[in-house]
């Protein structure tokens, strides 16, 4: 009788084995909804309705090649799981980590915890009335992305445009990709800035010129600067008494620094570049005019100026 019994459940457990409970043509010990005919092997999976009809694992036909939890077909990059719809996205990195399309986070100007309003064009900073386009002082200008990159110096060279100059600071601890941003005044003008990273803590110089071996040299001709951009004076220049610089990435204004009744250096005195005093690089401390000075160290002969170097002090 016991043998009998024995056989008895062997038969049962092989016939349950090879059974189709649901007739969905998968075996139920390959089915992983073995009472449900829409959920086999081979079904269509549409993506997000958390139901894996297919029976790989995941929601969604396509597989999930990074294990994220978000297949290939809404993965903009399936190689890498930090990088899926709704991973944190830091602006400045060149890279679209939430796959919306955009690096940073639409919507949210800063990308970071605590801002006040997530309102674009707002730099966030305490005192800023947080008003698009409000430059917040009399003579300054307003930052989009407060405290991420400061407009330092600017090269008006009123008598025209050969060799004016706008240096840009990064105060932060990592790099920042500059490649796609452009640089705008109050008119119609504007440069794409090509591939282009500023480091943390360093400079990057936009000259305007038509020469390709222009430099910047001080004490001797073997104490010199390059520029990291040169730039035709036709498409762009700050060469007018009254007029600003804007720096913008993705369409997000990053910083502006505006002037007015900017006075012309006389014929027999130097050329000298509006600086920021560098105890106050910041975004929001340069929107004050009392911040500004010009400079006074020597450069091209005739002309006085810092590009990427310290500041002159103001005062």
């Amino acid at each position: 009788m016991l043998s009998f019994l024995a056989l008895t459940l062997c038969g049962c457990t092989a016939g349950a084995a090879l059974y189709d409970f649901d007739d969905d043509g998968s075996l139920d010990e390959d089915d992983c909804g073995p009472a449900d005919p829409s959920i086999h092997p081979g079904a269509e999976d549409p993506f997000g309705d958390d139901i894996d009809q297919n029976c790989d694992g995941v929601d969604g036909d396509a597989g999930d090649e990074d294990h994220d939890g978000y297949p290939s077909e809404v993965d903009c990059d399936d190689s890498d799981p930090l990088i899926h719809p709704g991973a944190e996205d830091p602006f400045g990195d060149g890279i679209d980590q939430n796959c919306d399309g955009v690096d940073g986070t639409l919507g949210d100007d800063d990308d970071s915890a605590g801002d006040d309003d997530d309102t674009v064009g707002d730099d966030d900073t305490v005192g800023d009335d947080d008003t698009v386009g409000d430059d917040d002082s009399a003579g300054g200008g307003d930052s989009g992305q407060g405290g991420s990159l400061v407009i330092s110096e600017v090269m008006i060279n009123v008598n025209g445009p050969q060799g004016s100059y706008i240096e840009i600071y990064n105060p932060g601890d990592s790099a920042f990709d500059l490649t796609g941003c452009t640089i705008s005044d109050a008119g119609p003008s504007s440069i794409t800035l090509p591939a282009l990273t500023i480091e943390a803590e360093g400079y990057v110089v936009f000259v305007g010129t038509d020469g390709e071996d222009f430099v910047f040299w001080f004490t001797s001709l073997e104490d010199t600067e390059t520029p990291d951009v040169r730039f035709s004076p036709d498409s762009f220049s700050n060469s007018a008494p009254d007029d600003e610089v804007r720096l913008s990435c993705n369409e997000v204004l990053i910083d502006r620094v505006a002037w007015t009744d900017y006075e012309a250096a006389e014929s027999n005195n130097p050329l000298q570049s509006l600086t920021l005093d560098p105890a106050q690089l910041d975004s929001s401390k340069n929107d004050d005019p009392a911040n500004w000075c010009r400079s006074s160290t020597y450069f091209n002969f005739s002309s006085r100026g810092t590009p990427r170097r310290a500041n002159d002090p103001c005062g």
